[in-house]
């Protein structure tokens, strides 16, 4: 589910971007401003518009009601993730791919090993660091 929204969300502000450039075309007065004015206009106000629409306001919300928007949002997510469900197939599946083959490899000691190293370090060790290690 975590994928799901994550993809999503992406798409979503991704189209906002690409809506917002289609759209700041037919600002009237933009076009006497240099480009790099009207980029700037563009990226603080998209950016404030994603902030404010796509993150602040639905956590205020959901946290507000939050089994209000259960309801609304339950059957919308469901379909947004079945429509995603491959794409999040395969990030989750060569995320953990690459989590496996980039982990070095760990090897877990055994109790009677972790002892045994215990008591060849006792002579420099504290009395109470081997009570602690022990428990």
């Amino acid at each position: 589910l975590l994928a799901t929204i994550l993809i999503a969300n992406n798409f979503i502000n991704i189209a906002i971007v690409v809506l917002s450039t289609f759209l700041m075309d037919f600002i009237p007065g933009l076009d006497i401003y240099p480009h790099y004015i009207t980029f700037l206009i563009q990226v603080i106000g998209v950016t404030f518009l994603i902030l404010l629409f796509g993150e602040v306001l639905p956590k205020v919300y959901a946290t507000n009601h939050p089994v209000k928007l259960t309801r609304l949002m339950a059957a919308p997510m469901l379909l947004i993730e079945r429509m995603f469900s491959p794409v999040s197939y395969i990030l989750i599946h060569s995320t953990s791919f690459i989590d496996k083959k980039t982990r070095k490899n760990q090897d877990s000691l055994s109790i009677e090993e972790l002892e045994h190293a215990l008591e060849l370090t006792e002579e420099t060790m504290h009395k109470e660091e081997i009570k602690i290690l022990k428990t």
